[in-house]
């Protein structure tokens, strides 16, 4: 006798997974052996992801770990921290309020606002306020403190399900713990859809991936053999399903096990798959009624409950994949006894999961999406609108974790006046946590709220929604909001709504048109006068004045923010305060007076990081790092704290940027960074910034960025001597930055004039420089404009000019800040200049004098590319005069050098162009290793004569040398002969040189 059964038909061990169990498990032991980790599982809805953590989390309890689970629903995404609050409530649930304060320790006072249910029964502290973007950094730094404490004791599994319905700031927390796992005993175990990655999540899947952050398995659907076996473990049978039968569900399915359950369950239900005699059996396959989608399998199911139930489950499908109880009775009207015994029946059936007493879900976002979808307009309308009312009912205070469900359902239920004024509380709640595509969101229902109405929105709306799409690099998207808020800020006479609008287009075009950007500034300048507004008037004086240093016009530039910095500091505006002193020290940086900057830029940091303004804070890092030696700047005297206080600082800002959640902060860091890394001959380094500044330029639409990493891509290959390469990066970079002005513009022509140069290509380098130099009138000052000056002698060295080489390098020497006050050669780059150019005149002396100077100088910071080609020259000129010696050590020098720069190429392509330029460069008469030469030189003299030489080589006089060593002075110069004697010199300057040469003079014996 055939005895129908019902629901649930569910499989009871997990198929095909076996890879992935072996490396989750493998994660579990590495855990618990201090090895944090994060394990992301990725694949369709349905797929098996959650039964797998299910599986890893009874492993994890049966290894005493401690388990904090959350879980995203689709209404998440404009919920900032949903997951995680999710994850805090299920945690803290079972807890008493005290011992829910105890389990949150220290991080009760930063997490508490988050959870209003706790509001009464917790004590409130008194907490400084902070900005949106302040107050976001306390908040993720709180989870991840939070997360770490639990794992004091024991290991801890942190599971974070369905992530593709998160929101930005719990990705951003995600990927602050992920950077923090190594130093705790914690696995964390992720979700999300592969079809549902939305921006947040593939950047967030491409930082965890470009860093090494994460354990990435896809779950695929199973296979034929798979679904087989999955089939005959639901039915306990033996013998293999029947190949029609399965092949019919497996093409309806494709192996989707949440697809075989469904479709399994409406047979069972129906009667086509009964059981008879112990034994599992099913109609002839013509007799079928298989479902032909999921939404058939749902229907199906539905139709069996009772009206009564059927109005229950719609209303919840309208609410959402998970609801609270007291709505649904309050909607439904139903009592607490038929309530509690609906619920149970539809557990029962599988249709819904409890959470807690109080909130049920459902058990497959899939299930609620086809209930939902298959409700008439007119009906999810009206259920939108109940449930609204129902809210307002239940919440009358409008808590903040209320209002993006407020302004969800006012919207969906056309209730126009009240979804405008929630939507737009809640996109400024999303605003505060930092949370751009949930804010634009909740804009996008408040505009269309007002449009519905027929009412002019507030013109803020317009330019607040531009600049979360700014944040997020949609540019096109940025610009039209703000210009309609520009139209209508004009149109209504609103003042500070059209000066606020200017200044976000002014600002906006500092990345794209130096040109326009000038033009919206100056007229929310001339705006701000009229204002009476010290703050405003501070703000435009700023921002017109680094547009002013984008013109290269750092004098003016500085007019203006010395007058922002008078209007700050006497309303003591501590914020405005810090972004003058950023910018002062970002003008003088780039007007050559790096001193002067370091002083701006010591006041800005401790500002920045008083007002735990973190982009602040990472910008003036990553640009204080340039007071160094970089490509940018090579033409004046660095801050000589050392490459590694400049590498420091850039790091710091990258990190800072990466916390901010602020790529293009990230991307300018970056490529400062290369560009340090590479003038120290640091070329892993160098290019591997310079690969990740790119990328991250590219995915954000940043043309600054862009154009800054391909210079610092064609500056390393010219200084690997690839002029192909170099060439083609330069170009590209020379297309972008025409658009944007002269900032830019100076430096990328700098660099590709001298490898047109390099190719005796003399006419285009005349073409793209000779437009930015005329002789008569361009100055010296900025770092653009002097590294114009720098191509425009090697050019004049070219044409055979080199008198006009020497004045240009000598005025270059002359008009470098504080170089006067330091040794000769503080500059390597312009000493070396002097010293071809001096060459070339035939001047031995000052060609010697300057080559030595450039060397030493390059040798203290350390800037190894400069120093094989200043040794390279001082070869050709000790030949060209005879001094043989001198030019086989200096030539032996430079190949010493090359090899050491050559270990430091990763690329072995550019490795072997390296060495094939550098072969053809150097004499093959002269390529004996330096430390032959070196060592018969120096054993040829007693310990006193090398004693002597290094003391010549320091610049000191006979009489010093014999006061330092306390011998007579006519002993001295004894010592001097035999020296010249055995070395075959003629004078102390080769003496002096060859010391250099062979690291004598910088030599502790």
């Amino acid at each position: 006798m055939e005895t129908p059964i019902s629901p649930p038909v569910t499989c009871p061990i997990i198929v095909g997974r076996e890879p992935e169990l072996a490396a989750l498990s493998n994660a579990i032991a590495q855990a618990a052996a201090g090895q944090g980790c994060l394990a992301l599982l990725v694949g369709e809805a349905g797929v098996g992801k959650s039964r797998l953590v299910a599986e890893i989390r009874q492993q994890a309890l049966g290894q005493a770990y401690t388990i904090m689970q959350g879980r995203c629903f689709e209404p998440d995404a404009t919920l900032p921290y949903a997951g995680l609050i999710d994850m805090l409530r299920a945690w803290l649930g079972p807890l008493s309020p005290a011992a829910a304060s105890v389990a949150l320790g220290p991080m009760a006072p930063h997490l508490i606002s988050l959870l209003p249910e706790y509001a009464t029964l917790l004590p409130q502290p008194n907490m400084i306020a902070l900005d949106p973007q302040q107050e976001r950094q306390r908040i993720l730094q709180a989870f991840v403190q939070l997360i770490g404490q639990q794992a004091m004791h024991n290991p801890l599994l942190v599971v974070i399900e369905d992530l593709h319905w998160s929101d930005g700031t719990t990705l951003d927390t995600l990927l602050a713990l992920a950077r923090r796992l190594h130093e705790w005993p914690i696995l964390v175990l992720a979700t999300c859809r592969e079809n549902q990655t939305n921006t947040e999540l593939m950047l967030l899947l491409e930082t965890l991936e470009r860093e090494r952050l994460a354990t990435l398995l896809p779950i695929a659907p199973l296979d034929f053999e798979q679904t087989d076996a999955m089939l005959r473990a639901i039915f306990h049978q033996n013998r293999p399903i029947r190949g029609d039968f399965l092949s019919v569900l497996y093409n309806l399915t494709e192996g989707n096990p949440f697809y075989v359950e469904e479709v399994l369950k409406a047979l069972v239900a129906g009667g086509d798959i009964y059981r008879t005699n112990e034994r599992w059996e099913r109609k002839a396959l013509a007799d079928l009624s298989i479902p032909r989608s999921l939404r058939a399998a749902v229907q199906r199911q539905l139709a069996e409950l009772d009206p009564q139930t059927r109005e229950l489950v719609r209303v919840a499908a309208v609410t959402g994949r998970r609801f609270d109880i007291a709505l649904i009775r309050q909607i439904t009207g139903m009592s607490e006894v038929a309530l509690v015994s609906t619920l149970r029946a539809l557990i029962d059936s599988q249709l819904f999961v409890e959470e807690t007493a109080d909130r049920y879900a459902f058990r497959h976002a899939l299930t609620q999406a086809v209930l939902y979808t298959d409700l008439l307009a007119r009906e999810r309308r009206i259920l939108h609108m109940q449930i609204a009312t129902a809210l307002e009912q239940l919440v009358p205070q409008h808590n903040e974790l209320s209002i993006s469900d407020f302004a969800h359902h006012c919207y969906e239920g056309g209730m126009w006046a009240q979804a405008a004024n929630y939507a737009q509380q809640a996109a400024e709640q999303a605003q505060r946590l930092y949370a751009p595509y949930a804010a634009i969101e909740q804009y996008n229902r408040a505009l269309s709220a007002y449009q519905q109405l027929g009412v002019q929105p507030p013109t803020a709306l317009f330019r607040a929604r531009g600049s979360m799409y700014e944040t997020l690099g949609q540019a096109d998207a940025a610009l039209g909001n703000y210009r309609t808020a520009l139209e209508q800020a004009s149109a209504a006479g609103e003042s500070i709504e059209q000066w606020h609008a200017l200044l976000a287009i002014g600002f906006f075009y500092a990345a794209r048109d130096y040109a326009k950007m000038g033009q919206y500034l100056q007229q929310a300048l001339e705006l701000a006068r009229t204002l009476n507004n010290p703050v405003i008037l501070g703000q435009s004086l700023n921002r017109y004045g680094n547009w002013h240093l984008f013109d290269e016009q750092a004098q003016a530039a500085l007019r203006y923010h010395f007058e922002a910095l008078e209007i700050f500091q006497r309303i003591n505006d501590r914020a405005g305060l810090a972004t003058t002193y950023d910018l002062l020290g970002v003008t003088h940086l780039m007007g050559s007076d790096k001193p002067a900057a370091m002083v701006h830029y010591q006041h800005a940091i401790a500002l920045f990081q008083e007002l735990g303004d973190l982009p602040g804070l990472s910008s003036a890092l990553a640009t204080s790092g340039l007071r160094g030696i970089s490509y940018y700047h090579t033409t004046t005297a660095p801050v000589e704290d050392g490459y590694q206080a400049w590498i420091r600082d850039g790091e710091q800002a990258c990190e800072l940027a990466q916390q901010s959640g602020w790529p293009a902060g990230e991307a300018n860091a970056l490529v400062y960074l290369a560009l340090t890394h590479g003038a120290a001959g640091e070329y892993t380094l160098a290019l591997q910034r310079t690969q990740m500044a790119w990328e991250l330029a590219q995915t954000i639409g940043h043309p600054v960025w862009l154009a800054g990493a391909a210079l610092a891509y064609g500056a390393i290959a010219f200084d690997l001597l690839d002029l192909p390469l170099a060439r083609s990066y330069l170009e590209e970079a020379l297309e972008t930055t025409v658009e944007l002005g002269q900032f830019l513009t100076r430096r990328v022509v700098g660099y590709l004039a001298r490898v047109y140069i390099a190719q005796r290509e003399l006419a285009r380098a005349r073409e793209i420089l000779l437009p930015l130099i005329h002789q008569s009138d361009t100055p010296m000052h900025t770092q653009g404009q002097r590294l114009n000056w720098c191509a425009r002698v090697e050019l004049a060295l070219a044409d055979g000019d080199p008198q006009l080489a020497l004045e240009i390098t000598q005025q270059l020497i002359a008009t470098a800040l504080h170089a006067n006050q330091r040794e000769p050669g503080c500059i390597p780059d312009l000493w070396f200049l002097q010293g071809q150019a001096a060459a070339a005149l035939g001047d031995y002396e000052t060609s010697a004098d300057a080559l030595i100077a450039a060397y030493t100088g390059a040798v203290h910071l350390g800037l190894l590319p400069i120093q094989w080609r200043i040794q390279h020259r001082l070869g050709r000129l000790y030949h060209e005069h005879g001094r043989r010696t001198l030019a086989r050590q200096a030539y032996a020098q430079a190949q010493t050098i090359i090899q050491q720069l050559t270990q430091r190429i990763p690329d072995p392509t550019l490795q072997q162009t390296f060495q094939h330029a550098t072969t053809a460069i150097l004499p093959r008469s002269f390529s004996e290793p330096a430390n032959q030469l070196g060592t018969s030189g120096t054993i040829s003299l007693t310990k006193r004569e090398r004693e002597i030489a290094k003391l010549i080589a320091q610049g000191h006089t006979s009489r010093e040398i014999a006061a330092t060593l306390v011998l007579g002075e006519r002993t001295i110069e004894t010592h001097i002969s035999n020296i010249l004697g055995k070395l075959n010199m003629s004078s102390r300057r080769d003496i002096a040189a060859w010391a250099i040469q062979v690291g004598l003079a910088h030599r502790i014996d």
